[in-house]
């Protein structure tokens, strides 16, 4: 997640295949820097202030 220049990185959790931020084992994780580098790069390309890669 990318809000203008502050980031995060959640880590979902589930006890299937279907993972989410609302199961309670949900947390946040160390930023993937190549990740983060596309986001930036599309946001920017898009001029948007806030985007969610998942």
């Amino acid at each position: 997640m990318l809000i203008g220049d502050k980031y995060w990185q959640v880590k979902l959790a589930g006890d299937d295949w279907l993972k989410s931020i609302h199961d309670p084992t949900a947390d946040f994780m160390e930023v993937d820097r190549e990740l983060l580098a596309d986001t930036q790069n599309v946001a920017q390309a898009f001029g948007l202030d806030l985007i969610i890669i998942s």
